[in-house]
């Protein structure tokens, strides 16, 4: 879904907020009735809003992520065969994870279809 479908409301203030609060508590104090005070010591509000912010989080957003599958290697044919059907069911990339390091890693792989996969792995 690309349409951001906020854009279709009017922004709406703090004080916008708190007067529809108010309203709803048909009289009872706001500061008495929603505010609180949590074992950390931290004023805890019912809402926030953006304007009260001194200095914003900035959050980076992943450019790329993958659906990525778990397998634990414990039996190599088992494992092959879950690591084929994850990839038919939509996994994007395989992790695998191993117990004995012994294990032919090489044979696991030659029975996957990487060259099908190689833009993803």
């Amino acid at each position: 879904m690309s349409n951001n479908l906020f854009n279709e409301f009017e922004p709406i203030s703090p004080k916008q907020w708190k007067q529809k609060i108010q309203f709803e508590l048909k009289g009872a104090d706001y500061n008495e009735t929603l505010l609180w005070i949590s074992p950390e010591d931290i004023k805890v509000k019912p809402f926030y809003h953006s304007d009260e912010l001194q200095n914003p989080l900035k959050i980076n957003h992943a450019a790329r992520f993958s659906i990525c599958e778990n397998i634990f290697v414990y039996d190599l044919e088992k494992s092959i065969a879950r690591a084929n059907e994850s990839l038919k069911r939509g996994a994007e990339s395989l992790r695998f994870t191993f117990e004995d390091f012994t294990m032919d890693v090489t044979k696991l792989l030659e029975n996957l279809p990487i060259e099908k996969y190689s833009g993803i792995f």
